[in-house]
């Protein structure tokens, strides 16, 4: 509702992701209930992603594939949070309609000066760009962390260097800011 509010002021409004628990995404009620929430504040759903823990892949695979499908053919985005934390099933991870890994912070973390975290982070980031995944890095607080992801590919980041926690009010000054030049003062 307020991402459809921003939008109707005029403010740039990337999408936006919702984090969504096993027990809430297994819920009989889910996808209506999602579906009704769009058609009551008029979201356009390509403007939304899930994000769904990796343990979540694991679960009844024809029934959560059906429901991941569901979501693709409304546009709705489906992420793979906290990626390479959980028990890895490449198999049903390329099997799966999904959209996006987002590398957990525990990998990008640990990057500056370990040969071996930067040898995992570069081929998780590999592997999503093959399966032609977005690929997102949690955790990013440094410079050096942001330019080895570019380096590797990974254009995508969420982290303190790029933005602490904001409320409302500091949210709506960060999103106008993400304005272009010609449509700010419209």
């Amino acid at each position: 509702q307020q991402a459809q509010q921003w939008l109707d002021q005029g403010l740039s409004v990337p999408r936006i992701s919702i984090n969504v628990s096993m027990q809430q995404f297994i819920q009989p009620n889910f996808l209506p209930q999602l579906m009704q929430t769009l058609t009551d504040t008029g979201l356009d759903p390509k403007r939304l992603q899930i994000e769904i823990t990796e343990s979540l892949l694991h679960q009844d695979p024809g029934g959560i594939a059906s429901l991941f499908t569901a979501l693709n053919k409304m546009n709705i985005q489906i992420a793979v949070d906290d990626f390479g934390t959980g028990y890895s099933n490449l198999s049903r991870l390329q099997a799966m309609p999904i959209d996006c890994l987002k590398i957990d912070r525990l990998f990008v973390r640990n990057i500056e000066g370990h040969k071996r975290n930067q040898a995992i982070l570069s081929s998780m980031i590999a592997m999503a760009q093959g399966l032609e995944l977005n690929v997102i890095a949690e955790g990013v607080e440094t410079q050096v962390q942001r330019e080895f992801l570019i380096q590797k590919g990974c254009y995508e980041a969420q982290g303190y260097l790029l933005s602490l926690p904001l409320d409302l009010e500091q949210t709506v000054d960060f999103l106008r800011q993400l304005q272009p030049a010609d449509t700010a003062s419209a």
